[in-house]
């Protein structure tokens, strides 16, 4: 025999049907999806930044990093999430080939270079290669009278 639901235990019903339903959501955006890695991951940037090698002479600043969520999934998806990046002060006779030198340790076969000339500023140099779908980039910053910056970044995308 089939009883019909009150209109109370069918309310409880659907609250109950609500939370399980909230509940398996949660499951699966904090246990699931992130070991579904995305590729490359924070592990791939980690492993390029690894085998960077600066001279001796080059003082360290800071680093920073984006490992994003357990170092595979970003929080929002988005390009570049994952990143490392390490600044350094560098001598003034520090030229293009050094730093080439350095970007080329990762494993980059060809690093390219860009100067610009900034009007009423400092002028500076970008340098750029892509290893194991890593891209590896530094900008160089000369300020006239000051020590030069190197800001050295491993990212995704």
């Amino acid at each position: 025999m089939r009883r019909n639901l009150s209109r109370r235990d069918a309310t409880y019903l659907g609250f109950s049907l609500l939370i399980f339903i909230f509940i398996a959501i949660t499951f699966v955006n904090l246990f699931v999806y992130p070991l579904r890695a995305s590729n490359p991951n924070f592990s791939d940037v980690e492993r390029v930044f690894s085998r960077l090698e600066f001279p001796g002479e080059w003082k360290e600043i800071d680093s920073s990093e984006n490992s994003g969520w357990r170092g595979r999934v970003c929080p929002i998806e988005s390009d570049g999430c994952f990143n490392k990046t390490i600044n350094h002060e560098v001598p003034i006779s520090t030229n293009s080939e050094g730093v080439k030198r350095a970007l080329g340790s990762t494993g980059c076969s060809v690093v390219t270079s860009q100067d610009y000339q900034v009007i009423s500023g400092d002028p500076y140099t970008t340098y750029r290669c892509v290893v194991d779908a890593i891209n590896v980039s530094a900008t160089l910053e000369k300020p006239e009278g000051k020590p030069w910056t190197l800001s050295t970044i491993i990212s995704t995308n």
